[in-house]
């Protein structure tokens, strides 16, 4: 990361501070472009034992907290200046939301103590007020002048408002949203305090609770003071270079506010922004991904990038992102208008639901039904390394420079390549060869370099397939396919399964291209029925391709068992007949032998190895 010089930061001031005095020297605003309040019950748990654990002669009372990076905002009259928080609004949010838990365990307390009518109870209930005040007093404080109050951190949540700092009187009529986390530690606080308490009686009760706030407000920061916005956004990245851990996402909009943010509202511009490309992304991932290189939204943005940019590692990713900003070629709204781009053409990928749109101005691939049906293919297969050269070749197919016939041919070779590596582990760097082609077409200056770019993957990919036929169609005869509950070792994957009977029926032009796989429309149907099937003295060939077809689902669930009752509902509804499956038809009283299922087997492997799934070098 280039590093920034101090002139480019401006004076600093760097401040070990007591929350007590954060709450009291200073006034905090979350500004709107930041991620809102996020700490789960691990983060509480941990916060929450930090402050409560017993003190002793080889631990200090005063807990540190970790640091905060804030910008100055605005002089205060005669009451704390404004701060905007860019790191450490986490643990500043939860020392609050302590604080007003503690207030209202506070007030009920004092219902307990209402409910008698002694003197005692009633100096007690004088003593809970005032401390309850005090409590309170940390997160809304009173301006000396003229009696007007604000919040110490001020947030726009409405139930931080509502329940936490109580500066809301008048319910808002429109928007009343709320952040749950806000909620859920309130309420997680809450519950530790009845879990520590409720078997005291009231003075033990507010001694520990008094206990409590001064453990906290007692507890330490280090508070990092910058002049401005893009001040602290320097520093604040710097710490994280340092060992301060933030997601991509988060850095790289850290930097983009940084370098894009000319004047006062362009952070929120530039945040909302970002953020909206962020969601949008985040939405495309069906499951929780458990390697961090596979999350969205920052898959999507590496991906994006490269395929306009030289590949770096994960770790080197940033690096490279903020030299391009600091030696001034890009621009934050440039890259921003470049992931709105792309995404759009990224949102096609990973959906195997995906189904030809009308021709479009903006010449969308999703009008193609060939590209659809290879992306439906690859998203079947699981595979994402593609990914970047896809995002390289439709932009320039949108652009006019390469024409339909050329992104189809590089789907299908594509399609066909990683069909053949479902079961070959060893293309584990082809991601990087990838990604260097897509670089390649990316910046192919005119349409014949274009096409020359395309042609070359397109060539690569034809050398990477099984050479020998033979070879290709021991892939078609190794496939089986067994009904649900009747699953045998080596099974093949249904989705698998009815792919290749679809493209089959394609071939034939018996089934429609883009038309979507998934088992409401089509399911595989055993020639030789399930009885058949699962006969001991009939061959394992009947759960291989030879004793397969595909059908519309409606008819596939009104067949006969037997093959001679059906054989004319097969002619007419099968997604392919080839013409050993015809003969069968044809032949009156035909009854399909261990033999016929190898025949049929070995010509249906010789035509997916030889006609369909194979790739036509283009030099």
């Amino acid at each position: 990361m280039t590093m920034s010089t101090a002139a480019d930061i401006g004076k600093i001031e760097t401040n070990s501070l007591e929350i007590k005095k954060c709450f009291t020297n200073y006034r905090y605003i979350i500004p709107e472009f930041q991620r809102g309040y996020s700490w789960d019950e691990s983060n509480l748990s941990a916060f929450w034992n930090d402050i409560t654990k017993e003190n002793s002669s080889t631990k200090p009372s005063n807990h540190f907290l970790g640091a905060t990076v804030v910008y100055f905002i605005e002089k205060g009259d005669n009451h704390p200046d404004k701060y905007g928080i860019i790191d450490g609004q986490q643990r500043l949010t939860t020392s609050q939301i302590l604080l007003a838990a503690l207030r209202d365990y506070i007030d009920e307390l004092k219902s307990i103590a209402h409910d008698h009518v002694d003197t005692e109870y009633t100096t007690l209930v004088a003593e809970l007020d005032d401390q309850q005040k005090i409590t309170h007093d940390y997160l809304v404080r009173r301006h000396e002048d003229h009696g007007t109050r604000y919040a110490t951190l001020n947030s726009e949540d409405y139930y931080y408002k509502k329940v936490i700092n109580q500066t809301l009187s008048i319910e808002p009529t429109t928007n009343n949203s709320y952040n749950t986390a806000i909620e859920d530690a309130y309420n997680f606080f809450t519950t530790q305090l009845h879990s520590a308490l409720e078997d005291l009686d009231i003075d033990s009760a507010l001694a520990k609770i008094i206990e409590i706030r001064k453990e906290l407000l007692t507890s330490s920061i280090v508070q990092i003071e910058t002049p401005n916005v893009v001040s602290a956004s320097i520093i604040f990245e710097t710490l994280n270079a340092r060992g301060m851990p933030l997601s991509t996402e988060d850095l790289i909009k850290n930097l983009l506010i940084r370098k894009g943010a000319k004047q006062e509202d362009d952070p929120k511009v530039i945040s909302d922004d970002w953020n909206k490309i962020c969601k949008l992304a985040s939405e495309l991932d069906e499951e929780p991904n458990p390697i961090e290189a596979e999350r969205q939204p920052g898959k999507f943005i590496r991906h994006s990038w490269f395929s306009r940019r030289p590949l770096t590692t994960q770790r080197d990713f940033y690096a490279a992102i903020t030299s391009a900003f600091e030696e001034g070629s890009l621009r934050a709204a440039d890259y921003l208008q470049e992931l709105h781009e792309d995404y759009k053409l990224y949102s096609l990928f990973n959906d195997e639901d995906i189904t030809p749109i009308q021709r479009s101005r903006d010449r969308s691939p999703q009008a193609i039904p060939e590209v659809v049906d290879t992306l439906r293919a690859l998203t079947i297969f699981k595979v994402t390394a593609h990914y970047p050269l896809l995002l390289s070749t439709m932009r320039k197919y949108r652009a006019r420079h390469i024409q339909k016939k050329h992104l189809i041919a590089l789907c299908r070779a594509l399609e066909v390549f990683f069909f053949y590596s479902l079961k070959d582990k060893r293309n584990g760097r082809i991601g990087e060869l990838f990604a260097r082609h897509a670089l390649a077409i990316h910046t192919a200056t005119n349409q014949n370099r274009t096409i020359n770019a395309v042609n070359d993957v397109i060539d690569y990919l034809h050398s990477r397939i099984p050479k020998d036929e033979v070879a290709r169609e021991l892939v078609f005869k190794d496939l089986t396919y067994t009904n649900k509950g009747k699953k045998k070792k080596g099974n093949t994957k249904p989705a698998i399964v009815r792919y290749i009977l679809i493209k089959f029926g394609q071939h034939a032009n018996r089934i429609p291209l883009g038309v979507p796989h998934h088992i409401e429309n089509y399911s595989v149907e055993h020639i030789l029925g399930d009885r058949k099937a699962n006969r001991d003295d009939i061959p394992l060939d009947v759960h291989k391709l030879g004793n397969l077809l595909i059908l519309n689902r409606n008819v596939n669930s009104t067949l006969p068992e037997r093959f001679s009752d059906k054989k004319e509902l097969l002619r007419k509804a099968a997604g392919y007949v080839d013409p050993i499956l015809e003969s069968w038809i044809d032949t009156p009283g035909f009854e399909i032998s261990p033999q016929d299922l190898e025949a049929r087997l070995n010509y249906l492997s010789k035509l997916a190895a030889t006609e369909i799934w194979t790739i036509k070098p283009q030099s």
